[in-house]
């Protein structure tokens, strides 16, 4: 992107987003954040992570996530298939990803706008797809580890005393 500083947000859809929404807000579909987890992951079905396929399927998962987003350019191809397949309908892959207060599935979207006009419509530039930070259960378990060891140094130094 030409310019730049730009200023992010992190939110749970587009905001001013196109097709798929009201214009202002488009919230993104389970199905597309599940897509790209899978991505991210390394295990989504079909996709060639090398040269020079990935190119190829990275048009087609692009597409498809512009489909089921609602997008112009969209394509209904293998990988909306492959949604619809995990969520029981094109309808249930095109849901919203972010309900009763929570992420079905840990994406979101990075807004990005000019320095100075966040929220202004006119002023935002490409957003991006982001993996929500997922705590691993080695990461909990060391945290919980930790903070066993020290509650039981501060008592063993409490009842010293």
């Amino acid at each position: 992107m030409p310019g730049g500083p730009y200023e992010a947000v992190f939110n749970n859809g587009a905001v001013y987003g196109g097709g798929g929404g009201d214009g202002v807000y488009d919230p993104l579909s389970v199905g597309t954040a599940w897509l790209y987890y899978q991505f991210q992951l390394g295990i989504l079905s079909g996709y060639d992570y090398t040269p020079p396929g990935r190119a190829i399927t990275a048009d087609a998962l692009h597409k498809a996530i512009w489909y089921l987003e609602g997008e112009s350019g969209g394509v209904n191809n293998s990988y909306v298939t492959l949604a619809i397949n995990q969520f029981g309908s094109l309808a249930g892959a095109q849901a919203d990803n972010f309900q009763n207060g929570q992420r079905k599935i840990p994406v979101m979207v990075l807004n990005l706008w000019d320095i100075g006009h966040v929220g202004e419509s006119g002023y935002q530039h490409q957003d991006q797809l982001v993996c929500a930070p997922v705590p691993e259960p080695a990461t909990m378990l060391l945290l919980g580890s930790g903070l066993i060891g020290l509650a039981g140094y501060g008592r063993k130094k409490f009842f010293k005393k």
